[in-house]
Protein backbone atom coordinates (compact mmCIF):
# COMPACT_ATOMS: atom_id res chain seq x y z
CA UNK A 1 0.00 0.00 0.00
CA UNK A 2 1.68 3.19 -1.25
CA UNK A 3 0.02 6.57 -0.78
CA UNK A 4 0.32 9.08 -3.62
CA UNK A 5 -0.84 12.68 -3.67
CA UNK A 6 -3.02 13.54 -6.64
CA UNK A 7 -0.60 16.29 -7.64
CA UNK A 8 2.20 13.71 -7.86
CA UNK A 9 0.10 11.49 -10.10
CA UNK A 10 -0.86 14.28 -12.53
CA UNK A 11 1.90 16.80 -13.05
CA UNK A 12 0.51 20.34 -13.33
CA UNK A 13 -2.96 19.47 -12.01
CA UNK A 14 -5.16 22.12 -10.40
CA UNK A 15 -8.17 20.99 -8.34
CA UNK A 16 -11.02 22.94 -6.80
CA UNK A 17 -13.30 20.18 -5.48
CA UNK A 18 -16.21 21.44 -3.37
CA UNK A 19 -16.05 18.48 -0.99
CA UNK A 20 -12.48 19.44 -0.03
CA UNK A 21 -13.09 23.11 0.71
CA UNK A 22 -12.79 24.22 4.33
CA UNK A 23 -15.93 26.31 4.54
CA UNK A 24 -19.16 26.54 6.52
CA UNK A 25 -21.58 25.82 3.65
CA UNK A 26 -23.29 22.45 3.48
CA UNK A 27 -22.03 19.77 1.09
CA UNK A 28 -24.38 17.61 -0.96
CA UNK A 29 -23.54 13.90 -1.06
CA UNK A 30 -25.36 11.16 -2.97
CA UNK A 31 -24.80 7.53 -1.97
CA UNK A 32 -26.08 4.43 -3.79
CA UNK A 33 -26.51 1.43 -1.51
CA UNK A 34 -26.81 -1.14 -4.28
CA UNK A 35 -29.14 -4.12 -3.91
CA UNK A 36 -28.13 -7.01 -6.11
CA UNK A 37 -26.76 -10.50 -6.51
CA UNK A 38 -22.98 -10.86 -6.77
CA UNK A 39 -21.51 -13.50 -9.04
CA UNK A 40 -17.88 -14.52 -8.45
CA UNK A 41 -15.96 -16.64 -10.97
CA UNK A 42 -12.29 -17.36 -11.52
CA UNK A 43 -12.16 -14.49 -14.04
CA UNK A 44 -14.46 -11.82 -12.67
CA UNK A 45 -16.57 -10.52 -9.78
CA UNK A 46 -19.67 -8.47 -10.48
CA UNK A 47 -23.43 -8.46 -10.81
CA UNK A 48 -25.21 -11.65 -11.78
CA UNK A 49 -27.64 -9.67 -13.99
CA UNK A 50 -27.75 -6.44 -15.96
CA UNK A 51 -28.03 -3.48 -13.57
CA UNK A 52 -27.04 -0.69 -15.97
CA UNK A 53 -30.35 1.14 -15.70
CA UNK A 54 -30.40 1.95 -11.97
CA UNK A 55 -26.77 3.07 -12.10
CA UNK A 56 -27.41 5.32 -15.10
CA UNK A 57 -30.36 6.82 -13.21
CA UNK A 58 -28.19 7.31 -10.14
CA UNK A 59 -25.57 9.28 -12.07
CA UNK A 60 -28.28 11.20 -13.90
CA UNK A 61 -29.56 12.25 -10.48
CA UNK A 62 -26.01 13.14 -9.38
CA UNK A 63 -25.68 15.34 -12.45
CA UNK A 64 -29.10 17.00 -12.14
CA UNK A 65 -28.67 17.67 -8.42
CA UNK A 66 -25.05 18.70 -9.07
CA UNK A 67 -23.90 16.93 -5.91
CA UNK A 68 -20.44 17.55 -4.53
CA UNK A 69 -19.73 13.84 -4.01
CA UNK A 70 -21.31 10.67 -5.44
CA UNK A 71 -20.29 7.23 -4.19
CA UNK A 72 -21.14 3.60 -5.02
CA UNK A 73 -20.05 0.40 -3.21
CA UNK A 74 -17.26 -2.01 -4.10
CA UNK A 75 -17.82 -4.31 -7.12
CA UNK A 76 -21.18 -2.69 -7.91
CA UNK A 77 -21.07 -0.50 -11.03
CA UNK A 78 -20.83 -2.06 -14.52
CA UNK A 79 -18.11 -0.78 -16.83
CA UNK A 80 -20.72 -0.09 -19.52
CA UNK A 81 -22.00 2.69 -17.27
CA UNK A 82 -18.50 4.18 -17.02
CA UNK A 83 -18.11 4.22 -20.80
CA UNK A 84 -21.60 5.71 -21.17
CA UNK A 85 -20.65 8.58 -18.84
CA UNK A 86 -17.40 9.22 -20.71
CA UNK A 87 -19.05 9.08 -24.15
CA UNK A 88 -21.73 11.65 -23.30
CA UNK A 89 -20.37 15.12 -22.52
CA UNK A 90 -23.69 16.03 -20.92
CA UNK A 91 -23.24 13.21 -18.40
CA UNK A 92 -19.88 14.38 -17.09
CA UNK A 93 -19.73 15.70 -13.52
CA UNK A 94 -19.47 19.48 -13.33
CA UNK A 95 -16.26 21.23 -12.43
CA UNK A 96 -15.68 20.93 -8.69
CA UNK A 97 -17.68 17.70 -8.30
CA UNK A 98 -16.25 14.26 -7.55
CA UNK A 99 -17.71 10.86 -8.44
CA UNK A 100 -16.15 7.84 -6.73
CA UNK A 101 -17.39 4.65 -8.32
CA UNK A 102 -16.87 1.14 -6.99
CA UNK A 103 -16.85 -0.93 -10.17
CA UNK A 104 -17.16 -4.55 -11.15
CA UNK A 105 -13.82 -6.27 -11.56
CA UNK A 106 -11.85 -5.89 -14.77
CA UNK A 107 -8.76 -7.37 -16.40
CA UNK A 108 -5.59 -5.39 -17.05
CA UNK A 109 -5.92 -6.18 -20.76
CA UNK A 110 -9.40 -4.67 -20.84
CA UNK A 111 -8.21 -1.59 -18.97
CA UNK A 112 -5.37 -1.13 -21.44
CA UNK A 113 -7.92 -1.20 -24.27
CA UNK A 114 -10.20 1.14 -22.30
CA UNK A 115 -7.42 3.69 -21.99
CA UNK A 116 -6.54 3.34 -25.66
CA UNK A 117 -10.18 3.80 -26.73
CA UNK A 118 -11.15 6.75 -24.55
CA UNK A 119 -8.09 8.83 -23.72
CA UNK A 120 -7.73 11.89 -25.94
CA UNK A 121 -6.87 15.59 -25.76
CA UNK A 122 -9.94 16.23 -23.58
CA UNK A 123 -9.84 13.10 -21.40
CA UNK A 124 -6.93 11.81 -19.33
CA UNK A 125 -6.92 8.32 -17.82
CA UNK A 126 -4.47 6.96 -15.25
CA UNK A 127 -3.99 3.68 -13.45
CA UNK A 128 -0.99 1.72 -12.22
CA UNK A 129 -0.09 -0.23 -15.36
CA UNK A 130 3.01 -1.90 -13.93
CA UNK A 131 1.24 -4.66 -12.02
CA UNK A 132 2.04 -8.31 -12.60
CA UNK A 133 -0.85 -9.46 -14.77
CA UNK A 134 0.24 -13.07 -14.33
CA UNK A 135 -0.44 -12.90 -10.59
CA UNK A 136 -4.21 -13.19 -11.08
CA UNK A 137 -7.18 -12.71 -13.38
CA UNK A 138 -8.72 -9.40 -12.39
CA UNK A 139 -8.37 -6.18 -10.40
CA UNK A 140 -10.90 -4.67 -7.99
CA UNK A 141 -11.21 -1.01 -9.09
CA UNK A 142 -12.57 2.23 -7.75
CA UNK A 143 -12.92 4.83 -10.51
CA UNK A 144 -12.67 8.54 -9.74
CA UNK A 145 -14.29 10.79 -12.35
CA UNK A 146 -13.87 14.55 -12.06
CA UNK A 147 -12.87 17.61 -14.04
CA UNK A 148 -9.56 19.33 -13.47
CA UNK A 149 -7.14 21.73 -15.05
CA UNK A 150 -3.91 20.06 -16.10
CA UNK A 151 -1.26 22.47 -17.32
CA UNK A 152 -4.05 25.05 -17.80
CA UNK A 153 -6.12 22.70 -19.97
CA UNK A 154 -9.55 21.56 -18.79
CA UNK A 155 -9.74 17.76 -18.74
CA UNK A 156 -12.22 15.09 -17.77
CA UNK A 157 -9.99 13.07 -15.47
CA UNK A 158 -10.44 9.34 -14.86
CA UNK A 159 -8.28 7.91 -12.09
CA UNK A 160 -8.51 4.18 -11.35
CA UNK A 161 -7.39 2.79 -7.99
CA UNK A 162 -7.03 -0.95 -7.34
CA UNK A 163 -7.67 -2.79 -4.10
CA UNK A 164 -4.40 -3.68 -2.38
CA UNK A 165 -5.55 -6.40 0.04
CA UNK A 166 -7.97 -9.28 -0.55
CA UNK A 167 -10.82 -9.96 1.85
CA UNK A 168 -9.93 -13.57 2.66
CA UNK A 169 -12.51 -16.31 2.67
CA UNK A 170 -15.59 -14.61 4.11
CA UNK A 171 -18.73 -15.12 2.06
CA UNK A 172 -16.95 -17.09 -0.64
CA UNK A 173 -14.00 -14.71 -0.61
CA UNK A 174 -11.55 -17.45 -1.56
CA UNK A 175 -12.27 -16.62 -5.23
CA UNK A 176 -11.06 -13.06 -4.67
CA UNK A 177 -8.12 -14.28 -2.58
CA UNK A 178 -6.95 -16.72 -5.23
CA UNK A 179 -7.57 -14.68 -8.39
CA UNK A 180 -7.24 -10.95 -7.66
CA UNK A 181 -4.31 -8.90 -8.94
CA UNK A 182 -3.50 -6.71 -5.97
CA UNK A 183 -2.89 -3.01 -6.49
CA UNK A 184 -0.17 -0.93 -4.86
CA UNK A 185 -1.29 2.71 -4.86
CA UNK A 186 -3.83 4.68 -2.83
CA UNK A 187 -4.44 8.23 -4.06
CA UNK A 188 -4.79 11.21 -1.75
CA UNK A 189 -6.85 14.12 -3.07
CA UNK A 190 -6.35 17.73 -1.98
CA UNK A 191 -7.12 21.08 -3.55
CA UNK A 192 -4.09 22.63 -1.86
CA UNK A 193 -1.82 21.59 1.04
CA UNK A 194 -4.20 23.47 3.37
CA UNK A 195 -7.50 21.98 2.12
CA UNK A 196 -9.34 18.89 3.35
CA UNK A 197 -7.68 15.67 2.21
CA UNK A 198 -9.60 12.64 0.82
CA UNK A 199 -8.70 9.00 0.23
CA UNK A 200 -10.58 5.78 -0.52
CA UNK A 201 -9.95 2.60 1.46
CA UNK A 202 -11.56 -0.35 -0.32
CA UNK A 203 -13.25 -2.83 2.04
CA UNK A 204 -10.59 -5.16 3.53
CA UNK A 205 -7.81 -2.59 3.09
CA UNK A 206 -9.12 -1.21 6.38
CA UNK A 207 -7.80 -4.30 8.14
CA UNK A 208 -4.13 -3.34 7.72
CA UNK A 209 -4.58 0.44 7.56
CA UNK A 210 -3.19 0.89 11.08
CA UNK A 211 -0.02 -1.06 10.28
CA UNK A 212 0.50 0.79 7.02
CA UNK A 213 0.07 4.21 8.58
CA UNK A 214 3.32 4.09 10.55
CA UNK A 215 4.95 7.22 11.93
CA UNK A 216 6.86 7.97 8.72
CA UNK A 217 3.73 7.66 6.58
CA UNK A 218 1.77 9.81 9.00
CA UNK A 219 4.35 12.55 8.58
CA UNK A 220 4.33 12.23 4.79
CA UNK A 221 0.54 12.51 4.73
CA UNK A 222 0.39 15.21 7.42
CA UNK A 223 -2.07 12.87 9.09
CA UNK A 224 -1.99 14.40 12.55
CA UNK A 225 -2.80 17.96 11.51
CA UNK A 226 -4.89 17.80 8.34
CA UNK A 227 -8.63 17.06 8.14
CA UNK A 228 -9.29 13.82 6.26
CA UNK A 229 -12.43 12.44 4.62
CA UNK A 230 -12.06 8.67 4.19
CA UNK A 231 -14.38 6.84 1.81
CA UNK A 232 -14.87 3.15 2.58
CA UNK A 233 -16.82 1.36 -0.20
CA UNK A 234 -17.43 -2.31 0.56
CA UNK A 235 -18.91 -5.62 -0.42
CA UNK A 236 -18.69 -6.92 3.11
CA UNK A 237 -20.65 -9.78 4.73
CA UNK A 238 -19.26 -8.93 8.19
CA UNK A 239 -19.05 -5.13 8.47
CA UNK A 240 -19.38 -5.43 12.25
CA UNK A 241 -16.22 -7.56 12.54
CA UNK A 242 -13.76 -6.34 15.17
CA UNK A 243 -11.15 -5.53 12.48
CA UNK A 244 -13.43 -2.91 10.93
CA UNK A 245 -14.38 -1.48 14.30
CA UNK A 246 -10.65 -1.23 15.13
CA UNK A 247 -10.08 0.59 11.84
CA UNK A 248 -12.56 3.29 12.80
CA UNK A 249 -11.16 3.50 16.32
CA UNK A 250 -7.68 4.02 14.90
CA UNK A 251 -8.86 6.76 12.54
CA UNK A 252 -10.60 8.56 15.38
CA UNK A 253 -7.55 8.58 17.61
CA UNK A 254 -6.93 11.94 15.95
CA UNK A 255 -9.29 14.84 15.40
CA UNK A 256 -10.78 16.16 12.15
CA UNK A 257 -11.30 12.77 10.53
CA UNK A 258 -14.57 11.51 9.02
CA UNK A 259 -15.50 8.21 7.37
CA UNK A 260 -18.25 7.46 4.87
CA UNK A 261 -18.83 3.71 4.79
CA UNK A 262 -20.98 2.26 1.99
CA UNK A 263 -21.83 -1.42 1.77
CA UNK A 264 -24.30 -3.31 -0.43
CA UNK A 265 -27.95 -3.25 0.68
CA UNK A 266 -29.01 -5.80 3.29
CA UNK A 267 -31.17 -7.90 0.91
CA UNK A 268 -28.24 -8.49 -1.45
CA UNK A 269 -26.92 -11.97 -2.15
CA UNK A 270 -23.72 -13.81 -3.03
CA UNK A 271 -24.84 -16.29 -5.66
CA UNK A 272 -28.01 -17.60 -3.95
CA UNK A 273 -26.87 -16.99 -0.35
CA UNK A 274 -27.69 -13.96 1.79
CA UNK A 275 -24.83 -11.46 2.01
CA UNK A 276 -25.74 -9.98 5.40
CA UNK A 277 -27.08 -12.66 7.69
CA UNK A 278 -27.10 -10.20 10.61
CA UNK A 279 -29.21 -7.76 8.54
CA UNK A 280 -26.94 -4.78 9.04
CA UNK A 281 -24.88 -3.28 6.23
CA UNK A 282 -23.22 -0.69 8.50
CA UNK A 283 -23.38 1.95 5.77
CA UNK A 284 -23.21 5.43 7.23
CA UNK A 285 -21.30 8.54 8.24
CA UNK A 286 -18.82 8.09 11.06
CA UNK A 287 -17.96 11.38 12.77
CA UNK A 288 -16.09 12.21 15.95
CA UNK A 289 -17.54 15.42 17.30
CA UNK A 290 -18.87 17.01 20.46
CA UNK A 291 -21.02 19.37 18.38
CA UNK A 292 -23.64 16.93 17.09
CA UNK A 293 -27.20 17.34 18.28
CA UNK A 294 -28.12 13.80 19.32
CA UNK A 295 -31.55 14.68 20.66
CA UNK A 296 -33.83 11.67 20.15
CA UNK A 297 -36.58 13.71 18.51
CA UNK A 298 -34.15 15.25 16.03
CA UNK A 299 -32.74 11.84 15.10
CA UNK A 300 -36.23 10.42 14.61
CA UNK A 301 -37.31 13.39 12.50
CA UNK A 302 -34.22 13.10 10.32
CA UNK A 303 -34.77 9.39 9.90
CA UNK A 304 -38.37 9.92 8.82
Amino acid sequence: MEFKYIDDVFSGISLDLEILKRKTQKNSILLYQHEGQLLATLNSIGNASNVNDPFLKFFEMAKVKDVDLALTPEYSCPWEVITNIINDNQSHPSMGKLWVIGCESNSLNNLSQFKQDYENEFITIYYDNELNENSGSFVDPVVYIFKSNINDEKKLTVLIQFKTRHMGVWGGGEIERDNIILGREIYVFRNTPTSIYLMTIICSEAMNFKDTLNEQVKQELDWLDKPYLILHPQFNPKPNHSNFIDFRKFVFLHDHKEIISLNWQLNSKVSDQELLTHKSSRSGFYIKSTQLNLNKQRINNNHL
